[in-house]
């Protein structure tokens, strides 16, 4: 009955049934929320994109771009003897270096060979970390890049239209053929360096021979890949600070996806006058003479190549 003593209507009973119904459906089909874990109420707008992961040659590029010039400590003897003397010997002191005893025809391609095989011998041993080695390292691995190809030209030809030739597999093979059969055949007793006892000591050596060769030729592609955009004196610089070890060199890519940073980091090393500095303290001439100097082991008409009326040029790819 309602508050003025009359009865309800049918009607209102009938809608207030139906609207406890509709209610407890609701309640039924969207439950009220309960207190829950934080984490899993975290919003998809609150949520933070992961970072994308560095690529290997992208750490190894920004290690170069964030170098700093002024890190690198002051020549030392050696450099300075380098510098003065630009030459094979001044590069190669302490170490040992044969010459051909041969007079005959052969004088020439056993030279090659002989210089090639103590080429290789000593920058495999060159594993202490100094200014000296750092430097035989740069230039014999640059050098053997170079020596893959059968004539010097199609380097040069290579030079001039900017391009970087891949590493075969068979560099390894291709050199020991060209250099090094006759060699191991006339002066069985060099090859004891990569040797076993008689009778297969020629064939240790060849294999030691392939596979080193193509583990250097490899690093000598980066540092000419590195020097052809910056120079020579550059990529000793990094070196010399610990960025350019053959260990780190597995990282740096020739191209892909490393094309802008690599860009980014040579552009920084050349603002910072890392040519500059290695142009006035003459370290990039030096350099530059002791490269021809290698190849015309192999080529002596290279020899030719290195006179200008300024006293040296440039070689050809790092100019």
């Amino acid at each position: 009955m309602a508050q003025d003593g009359s009865h309800p209507s049918p009607h209102l009973a009938q809608h207030a049934t139906t609207i406890q119904y509709l209610h407890a459906l609701l309640n039924v089909l969207s439950p009220p929320s309960t207190p829950s874990d934080p984490k899993a109420t975290t919003t998809k707008a609150t949520r933070r994109p992961k970072a994308a992961r560095r690529t290997n040659a992208e750490l190894f590029y920004q290690k170069l771009a964030d170098f700093k010039l002024d890190k690198v400590p002051g020549y030392t003897t050696f450099l300075v003897s380098l510098i003065q003397s630009p030459s094979l010997d001044t590069l190669l002191a302490d170490h040992s270096v044969h010459t051909a005893s041969h007079s005959s025809m052969l004088a020439v391609p056993h030279q090659a060979a002989a210089f090639l095989w103590d080429a290789l011998s000593i920058i495999s041993s060159t594993q202490a970390s100094n200014e000296q080695n750092s430097v035989i390292h740069v230039l014999l691995c640059i050098f053997l890049y170079v020596a893959r190809y059968p004539d010097p030209r199609q380097w040069f030809a290579e030079s001039e239209a900017r391009r970087m030739g891949p590493v075969g597999e068979d560099v390894g093979h291709d050199l020991w053929e060209k250099y090094m059969v006759a060699f191991a055949q006339q002066e069985p007793a060099r090859m004891t360096a990569f040797a076993s006892p008689e009778p297969q000591r020629h064939v240790v050596g060849k294999t030691k021979f392939v596979t080193e060769i193509k583990r250097h030729v490899k690093d000598g592609s980066r540092y000419a890949f590195i020097a052809r955009n910056t120079s020579l004196s550059t990529v000793v610089y990094l070196s010399l600070a610990g960025l350019c070890n053959s260990a780190s060199l597995n990282a740096c890519s020739k191209g892909g996806k490393a094309s802008d940073i690599s860009r980014e980091a040579f552009l920084s090393l050349c603002e910072q006058g890392a040519r500059q500095r290695g142009e006035e303290d003459g370290l990039e001439r030096a350099l530059h003479m002791v490269l021809w100097s290698m190849v015309a082991k192999l080529h002596p008409s290279m020899n030719r190549s290195m006179a200008t009326e300024s006293g040296w040029a440039r070689f050809p790819g790092f100019e």
